[in-house]
């Protein structure tokens, strides 16, 4: 997949991308189907005992959004066993594909550099507060390490990084 421009979003909750991914990461999921929320089209639910993982990879790195992210809560309190997904469509005429919101980044440690060349870097949650800082099993404590998969662009806006943006299932 050739590099896509997504903007890494700490004030959004979910996911937003282009409906042809975002319906093909629900395609994988049993049961799952499009939903209209408050009027708005482009969001999907599925059965919430489901254990759902997507992952995403950035710079070559791939992290998974546990499934606990992914589930956005119940459609309704009339309804408690359809849940919403945290993925949503979000198709944009201006130059970022992705919205990626709190629910990828509270699986990741992230850093962020506004001098210089803006940059976003992201390190995988380690056990016992250790950050796994490359795609090896490798943890350090080195917190000064800069994270595996650190992307940059030259982006007036700071926060709008090129990255390789890949959704698949790990069912």
């Amino acid at each position: 997949m050739s590099a896509t421009a997504a903007v890494i979003d700490t004030g959004t909750t979910l996911i937003g991308g282009p409906s042809a991914a975002v319906a093909s990461v629900y395609a994988q999921i049993a049961n799952a189907e499009a939903v209209t929320v408050d009027g708005e089209t482009g969001y999907y639910s599925y059965p919430c005992e489901q254990t759902v993982d997507v992952a995403f990879t950035f710079g070559g790195v791939s992290y998974s959004i546990p499934s606990a992210n992914f589930n956005a809560g119940t459609l309704s309190s009339d309804d408690t066993t359809t849940c919403l997904g945290a993925l949503f469509v979000v198709d944009s005429s201006s130059s970022y594909t992705w919205i990626v919101g709190d629910a990828f980044l509270n699986g990741v440690y992230s850093a962020f550099r506004f001098s210089g060349t803006p940059a976003v870097g992201f390190a995988t949650l380690g056990s016992g507060g250790t950050i796994s800082a490359n795609d090896s099993a490798t943890t350090t404590t080195n917190t000064s390490t800069s994270p595996a998969g650190a992307v940059s662009a030259g982006s007036a806006l700071g926060l709008v990084a090129l990255v390789t943006v890949v959704a698949s299932m790990l069912l």
